[in-house]
């Protein structure tokens, strides 16, 4: 299983996954996140784009319970 990143235009990111594992994508350009002393920062990445996999797993899973 792989996790792709899309923009907020939902192109593919060039640093992206891609190929037959890809399952998923979900936003991983300049996301807002909250960083260290209060503040926020703006990341880019598939590591960023995996919470909203985990996410969406959760909320898929938590009907077949």
């Amino acid at each position: 299983m792989a996790v792709g990143s899309v923009d907020s235009d939902a192109n593919v990111s060039e640093f992206s996954a891609i190929g037959d594992e890809l399952e998923i994508v979900a936003p991983g350009e300049k996301v807002k996140v909250t960083g260290g002393f209060d503040g926020n920062v703006i990341v880019s990445g598939t590591s960023v784009s995996v919470p909203h996999d985990n996410g969406g797993k959760r909320d898929k899973n938590k009907n077949d319970i």
